[in-house]
């Protein structure tokens, strides 16, 4: 039976428990920065037209890293560049309490997307080999989950702390994740002769994931950019509601969509978010009131894990083990992408439709990552995964 040889292989390991924690406590840090910075560098004189810069350069400098780490990840091993990345970004927020000037902050932000760059590349790469292989999709499922209800709390706290609090508790929060990394079991890496010749490329097998998730993520972009906005131009109030339903939605759900992806049912997984990606675009473009926004962040939550997990699941498993964080580095590539791309196309959109004709027409994204799964797993591009 498949379920007998599926819990016979431990997923609730010290080491992944605390792989749970390190990733929450990273993406929780972060995201403190998103909703309080843009406002604390005004007050330093920075012009609205260059504040995006801020986040771009950030953006920008680990999309050019990853690569470069994915490679040394697979080649010198996981736990120093893993420390590094995390004593790098506990210094850079401790260093954004005091040097509270705009060029400064903007130098701090671009190492800061290095450090990013790193340590999420890496940390992706270390659960990647501590998941039994046939429990991956579940296993993932509550990796992404941690960094998902992150990005659904934090910003709201942020919004309650005055923004050198955030600095200091960001800055806390990475020095207890450099505690728990220490006390992380790694493993050697498989293959040393790949380091003769070491090569910054990207993993094959996983470029189509890449592809995928890049398309699901243009969604992400466009709501993390102007659902606020959206809301408050239609009265629509109480939207911190939204996240609450989005992040309960990803606790219900994400794990159990885990368990499908284990047991190979990708097309049905994948035909489930799209559909519900899709759903959640129309309600969205069309609410005037909270509690259709709630029915979308429904949705959404499904969608969005549902596509995440199987793309993510499909990056890795498929990817010689020598090569794991090679597709860990590729995989994030598309989803920082994806993420930078929907907050532009989708503000062009606006500037064209209007913020429910945006919306609606980013129905067309989730559909465009289905055609490519579609046309991937009809012509076997997944390998041994199908």
């Amino acid at each position: 039976m498949h379920d007998q040889g599926y819990y016979k292989e431990p997923l609730w390991t010290k080491n992944f428990v605390i792989l749970l924690m390190i990733n929450l406590l990273i993406f929780f840090s972060f995201q403190l920065y998103s909703p309080s910075l843009p406002p604390y560098l005004k007050s330093l004189g920075v012009e609205e037209s260059l504040l995006g810069w801020y986040t771009a350069l950030s953006m920008f400098a680990a999309l050019l890293v990853r690569p470069f780490v994915g490679a040394l990840l697979d080649c010198y091993g996981r736990k120093h560049i893993f420390l590094f990345g995390l004593s790098m970004v506990f210094l850079i927020c401790t260093m954004m309490f005091f040097f509270p000037f705009a060029l400064a902050l903007l130098f701090l932000r671009l190492l800061q997307g290095v450090g990013w760059g790193i340590i999420s590349t890496s940390a992706a790469t270390i659960v990647a080999d501590n998941i039994p292989r046939k429990r991956f999709g579940e296993g993932i499922g509550f990796f992404s989950l941690s960094s998902s209800l992150a990005l659904a709390t934090a910003p709201a706290i942020a919004l309650t702390l005055p923004i050198d609090v955030l600095f200091c508790l960001a800055a806390f929060f990475m020095s207890v994740t450099i505690l728990l990394a220490a006390v992380l079991k790694y493993n050697p890496v498989s293959d040393a002769m790949e380091c003769r010749n070491l090569r910054f490329s990207f993993e094959k097998s996983a470029l189509l994931p890449t592809l995928i998730i890049f398309f699901g993520n243009i969604c992400y972009g466009a709501v993390v950019t102007y659902l606020v906005i959206f809301a408050t131009d239609r009265g629509i109030q109480n939207i911190s509601t939204y996240y609450l339903v989005y992040a309960v939605t990803l606790m219900v759900t994400r794990p159990n969509i885990g368990k499908l992806v284990d047991k190979k049912l990708y097309v049905q997984v994948m035909a489930l978010g799209i559909v519900c990606m899709a759903a959640a675009f129309g309600i969205i473009s069309s609410a005037t009131n909270i509690y259709l926004l709630d029915l979308g962040a429904m949705f959404y939550g499904v969608g969005q894990g549902a596509v995440l997990t199987t793309s993510q699941t499909l990056s890795v498993i498929n990817a010689p083990e020598h090569r794991i964080g090679m597709a860990s580095a590729t995989f994030a590539m598309g989803f920082d992408i994806g993420i930078a791309a929907g907050a532009v196309f989708s503000g062009v959109l606006v500037n064209f439709w209007g913020y429910s004709g945006m919306f609606t027409a980013l129905m067309a994204a989730p559909l465009a990552a289905g055609l490519v799964f579609a046309v991937a797993y009809r012509k076997k591009l997944f390998a041994s995964a199908v």
